[in-house]
């Protein structure tokens, strides 16, 4: 295995193997361009090579969100060249840094219903986006998830403004919040029926400086017309590389995150299971 793909080999290309929605967050531009004049931060200036794509590629990823605070990073031309190379790839993109972004949803058509991925940087902010939720919420067939930018870095517990915006989407109705940007995995909390996964920590990062901060979550979860299943499958970057975590530390991992939801717990030969009823 050669170039970028070499940091996924561990957990290896079957990870969003054929599913509708394998969605990831990106944090930060892929461009060809240098650091340009309209972006004003003179430190931690992200930019991915163009060679990211293979990579996300191989994982096969079928969409990310750009709704954060270091996708700008590469200026406005930045910004549009991580949309085409992208769109090149058969890849969507959901959101961006802006409010003005909010409207570019991602929509995944299933069998029986579909899913509709909002995408939102609220760090600078939180932003109404309970219009959005409810237009899309006319169609008794649409499942929303909701894709925050939030909270504070390293803290492995949630702020009141994220319950507050998470409360606020799910009585607009939003099906499912599911977090990024503490670098760490934050706590669960079911409001409503609706389970929010406050942050799913890293899955790729620079940051080895402590063990929260090479950890992670990922989650995989599919509607029917009766409710939402959801699986915990936490993650630990060995070397950079992320890897499925198995056995006991898999197990204290997830008993620690599913300790609020006990009542959602189903048993099944696959192991442990959330299921949400409608």
């Amino acid at each position: 295995m050669a170039g970028l793909s070499r940091v996924f080999e561990k957990i290896g290309e079957r990870a969003f193997w054929g599913v509708d929605a394998g969605i990831i967050n990106l944090e930060g531009p892929i461009s060809r361009t240098s650091i340009p004049d309209d972006y004003a931060s003179k430190n931690l200036i992200f930019n991915f090579p163009p060679q990211a794509i293979e990579a996300l590629k191989f994982l096969r990823v079928n969409a990310v969100s750009l709704a954060n605070n270091h996708t700008a990073n590469q200026g406005k031309q930045g910004l549009a060249d991580t949309r085409n190379l992208l769109e090149e790839a058969g890849i969507k993109s959901i959101g961006g840094p802006g409010d003005r972004d909010i409207p570019k949803v991602g929509i995944f058509t299933g069998q029986d219903m579909n899913l509709i991925v909002i995408g939102v940087h609220t760090l600078y902010g939180p932003p109404d986006i309970s219009d959005v939720i409810r237009q899309y919420k006319q169609d008794p067939e649409n499942r929303i998830l909701v894709f925050p930018h939030w909270g504070t870095e390293y803290k492995r517990t949630h702020n009141v403004y994220q319950e507050e915006m998470a409360h606020a989407w799910i009585d607009s109705g939003a099906d499912l919040v599911i977090g990024a940007h503490p670098h760490v995995v934050q706590d669960v909390e079911v409001y409503k029926n609706k389970p929010i996964i406050y942050s799913l920590g890293n899955f790729v990062f620079d940051q080895n400086f402590s063990k929260e901060t090479q950890e992670g979550l990922l989650i995989a979860g599919e509607f029917d017309s009766k409710g939402l299943m959801l699986f915990g499958l936490p993650i630990q970057a060995i070397k950079y590389q992320p890897t499925l975590m198995k056995g006991a530390k898999k197990q204290e991992v997830l008993r620690d995150l599913y300790k609020p939801l006990e009542k959602y717990i189903e048993h099944t030969p696959l192991g442990e299971r959330l299921y949400f009823p409608l």
